[in-house]
C-alpha cells in the first residue's frame, strides 16, 4: 500500500521522525510543498502518525521502540522530500530500519539509529549529530559549525568533512575521518577502537591519554597554537596523517 501526504513548506521549520524498523529516507528535490510518502504493510501504514502541529512535522510509528513486531520480517519505506530551498532542523531515528539523508541545508541535524546504518551525503548545517548502536555510519560532503559522532561497535566512515569542532564517543568500532579542512579542535574517546584521522594541517596540538594506545602522526608536526585533538583511550591507537590534496572519495 502507499500512501502520500502533503505539506506546505513554509508552515514547517523542523522534521521529526521516530520510527520502528522502517527505512527512512530525506531528501531535497524539486516540489513546492514537503511531501511524505509510505509505502508497505495496509495496517502499518494506516497506523502510522503524520501531522504538523506548530511548525513541527511529525512522523510516527505508533508502537516505536515498544513493539515485539520490531523484529518481524515486515517492510516499510518512508521518504520525506524537501524543497530545496528549506533550511529547517530534522531529527530523525529508527531502531532497527536504516536512515539515508542527503542534500539538505538545515540548522540542526540528528540522525540516530540503534542496529541500522545511518548514511548522510551532501550536507550542509549549524550542528550535525549522527549517532548509532550497532549499526555503521557512512558520510560524505558535509560542512558546519559542530560534528558529533557516536557508536559502540559500528564502524564509522567520514569523508568530505569541514567542521570547526569535532565530538567523537566510541566503544569497539572502527573510525576513519577524511576531513576536507583545517578545524579548531577534535575531542573524542574510544575505548578499543581505532582511529584514524586525515585532515589537511602539518601541524596539531594532539593528545592522547591511553593505557596501551599509542598516538602515531604522518606528515604531522606536534605543537602548540595547532589544531587541537584531544584523546582518550584504553588500548585504542590514534593516527593522525596530513593529508593536502583531498582526494578520498566515498559512494554512498
Amino acid at each position: 500500500m502507499n500512501r502520500n501526504e502533503s505539506f506546505p513548506a513554509l508552515n514547517v521549520s523542523a522534521l521529526n521522525a521516530r520510527l520502528g524498523w522502517a527505512n527512512l529516507e530525506v531528501m531535497v528535490d524539486d516540489v513546492e510543498d514537503i511531501q511524505v510518502l509510505l509505502s508497505g504493510d495496509e495496517g502499518e501504514i494506516t497506523e502510522m502518525k503524520v501531522v504538523l502541529q506548530e511548525g513541527r512535522l511529525q512522523v510516527d510509528q505508533p508502537s516505536y521502540g515498544i513493539s515485539t513486531r520490531i523484529h518481524s520480517s515486515k517492510w516499510m519505506q518512508v521518504v520525506v522530500r524537501l524543497p530545496r530551498g528549506w533550511k529547517g532542523s530534522v531529527d530523525a531515528s529508527s531502531v532497527t530500519g536504516s536512515v539515508n539523508v542527503r542534500g539538505v541545508t538545515g540548522t540542526d541535524l540528528n540522525l540516530d539509529t540503534i542496529s541500522g546504518d545511518v548514511r548522510a551525503s551532501s550536507l550542509a548545517c549549524i550542528s550535525l549529530a549522527l549517532h548509532t548502536v550497532s549499526g555503521d555510519i557512512l558520510a560524505h560532503d558535509l560542512s558546519g559549525e559542530s560534528c558529533s559522532l557516536r557508536t559502540v561497535s559500528g564502524k564509522v566512515r567520514l569523508s568530505g568533512a569541514g567542521f570547526v569542532s569535532y565530538r567523537l564517543n566510541d566503544v569497539s568500532g572502527e573510525v576513519t575521518l577524511h576531513l576536507s579542512s583545517p578545524f579548531d579542535r577534535l575531542d573524542g574517546v574510544t575505548v578499543s577502537g581505532g582511529v584514524s584521522i586525515t585532515a589537511p594541517i602539518t601541524r596539531a596540538d594532539a593528545s592522547l591519554r591511553a593505557i596501551s594506545g599509542r598516538l602515531l602522526t604522518e606528515g604531522v608536526s606536534i605543537g602548540s597554537g595547532a589544531p587541537r585533538v584531544a584523546m582518550s583511550s584504553v588500548s585504542a591507537n590514534v593516527q593522525l596523517i596530513c593529508s593536502l590534496n583531498n582526494e578520498d572519495e566515498t559512494n554512498l
